[in-house]
């Protein structure tokens, strides 16, 4: 949906309608569950460290061999950068 008809659809829904609606996407998305938990509890070491560990699982992992799969590894960089992680705590 174009960010036209997107705002135009958001303004003609109630408070109610609203609240109702973000809540099933925090329910249905871990990606939006992340994202509120940084905006409103501003806990962004706990994500940072989440997505810290995905990388160092990855080339470093605890037991056995490490995998080394680049794709994973960028795919934590690139939603932590979604979720608007300021990119000095990234390191």
């Amino acid at each position: 949906m174009p960010t036209k008809g997107l705002k135009k659809f958001l303004t003609n829904q109630t408070k109610e309608e609203l609240i109702k609606h973000i809540q099933e996407l925090d329910k249905k998305y871990k990606s939006v569950q992340e994202y509120y938990q940084l905006y409103l509890n501003n806990d962004v070491e706990t994500v940072v460290a989440k997505y810290k560990k995905q990388i160092k699982n990855e080339f470093y992992p605890s037991r056995g061999l490490p995998k080394m799969r680049l794709t994973v590894a960028r795919k934590a960089i690139t939603e932590s950068k979604k979720l608007g992680i300021p990119s000095d705590l990234n390191h």
